[in-house]
C-alpha cells in the first residue's frame, strides 16, 4: 500500500496539489511517528525519570541498583522494569532495583546531571550507545514532578505502527542525508562527554558498562557502517582506558525487521529478545562486581582496596 494512501475524496484532493506539497507531504508522512496505543505520552518518559531519580536520592537501597541509560532507543528494548527484575531473580541473581531510565533525546550530558542525583551506593549504570546518541548536544535538566513514582506507559512504539520495509531503507537515506552530517560535527565533542561520563560514574563508586543499542541490521545493512565504525572504536578505547565492559551483542540476537517499529525501536517480541540478553548482562555483571545481596556499603570500596577490574 502507498504511503499517501487514502479515502478516495482525500485522494482527489491530493491529486490537486502542486507536486513540490505533494512530494512534502509524503516525506512529512514517512518520518511522522507511528502508532501509539499505549497511552504514552510526550514527555512522560522524562517524568519517569525524574520520579525515579526524585524517590531514589530520599533512599539507601540495600538491593542491588541497575540503570539503563539512553534515548528513545534504549527505553523501548524492556518490556517492563518489573518484568526485568523478575527475570533477573528467575536466571539465579538478587532481588534487584532495575529502572530503564530510557527518554527521548537523551544525550551522555543528560546523563552526567542524572547520576550526581543518584544514591552514592555501588551500582550498575548501563550507557546505551547508538548513532542518535551523537547527533544531540546539552542537558535539558529534569522536570519538576511531584513525589513518588506515578505508573508509567514506557512503549510509545507498538506492532500497530510498524512500518514497510521500504519505508524503513527510507529512513536510512533520510538519516544520512539530515542527520550524518550532524553526526561527524558533533561526535568529538559528545566522543568527550561519553568519556567524561564513564570516569565520572567510577568517581562516584558506580560501576558503567557501555552497551550498544538495537539497529534494525536487516534494512540498514552496510549503510551506516562508518558512522557505527567510528562511535565503536572510540567505546573500545574508553572501555581500555577505564578497564570497563564495551558489550556489542547486537549482530548475534536474531532479530528481524518485525522486531521494529522503524530501524531504531524495538517492539514486541523485539524487546523480549533484547530483554532476555540484558537479563544475562545484569546478572554476569552483578556477580562480577560482587553485589549479589549484598547491602549497600557506601561510595566508594574501603581505604587501600582497589576496584574490582572488569576482566
Amino acid at each position: 500500500m502507498s504511503v499517501l494512501s487514502t479515502s478516495p475524496k482525500r485522494r482527489r484532493w491530493l491529486s490537486r496539489l502542486p507536486l513540490p506539497l505533494l512530494l512534502a507531504a509524503g516525506v512529512l508522512l514517512l518520518l511522522a511517528p507511528a502508532t501509539n496505543a499505549s497511552g504514552f505520552t510526550y514527555g512522560c518518559d522524562w517524568r519517569h525519570l525524574a520520579q525515579v531519580a526524585g524517590h531514589l536520592s530520599t533512599l539507601t537501597p540495600k538491593r542491588p541498583v541497575v540503570y539503563l541509560l539512553g534515548g528513545s532507543a534504549a527505553r523501548e528494548c524492556t518490556t517492563s522494569d518489573d518484568s526485568w527484575r523478575a527475570a533477573v531473580r528467575e536466571a539465579g541473581g538478587p532481588n534487584t532495583l532495575a529502572y530503564n531510565l530510557g527518554a527521548s533525546g537523551q544525550t551522555y550530558e543528560d546523563n552526567l546531571v542524572l547520576i550526581e542525583k543518584l544514591p552514592r551506593v555501588p551500582s550498575i549504570v548501563i550507557i546505551g550507545v547508538i548513532v542518535g546518541r551523537y547527533t544531540r548536544t546539552g542537558a535539558r535538566g529534569l522536570p519538576d514532578v511531584e513525589p513518588g513514582i506515578a505508573p508509567y506507559p514506557q512503549h510509545r512504539f507498538t506492532q500497530r505502527g510498524i512500518r514497510t520495509d521500504a519505508v524503513k531503507r527510507f529512513l536510512v537515506t533520510d538519516w544520512l542525508t539530515r542527520r550524518y552530517p550532524v553526526f561527524q560535527d558533533r561526535f568529538p565533542r559528545q566522543a568527550q562527554k561519553l568519556d567524561a561520563l564513564v570516569a565520572r560514574c567510577i568517581e562516584l563508586g558506580f560501576h558503567p558498562v557501555m552497551l550498544n543499542l538495537p539497529l534494525n541490521l536487516q534494512i540498514v545493512e552496510d549503510r551506516l557502517d562508518q558512522p557505527r565504525r567510528r562511535y565503536r572504536e572510540h567505546c573500545q578505547a574508553v572501555a581500555t582506558k577505564y578497564d570497563v565492559p564495551w558489550v556489542n551483542w547486537l549482530p548475534t540476537i536474531p532479530l528481524v525487521s518485525r522486531d521494529f517499529s522503524d530501524n531504531w525501536h524495538l517492539v514486541e517480541p523485539g524487546r523480549v529478545k533484547w530483554q532476555r540478553r540484558l537479563t544475562t548482562l545484569t546478572v554476569t555483571m552483578l556477580k562480577r562486581f560482587d553485589m549479589e545481596g549484598r547491602p549497600a556499603r557506601g561510595l566508594l570500596p574501603p581505604e587501600g582496596e582497589e576496584r574490582r577490574p572488569w576482566q
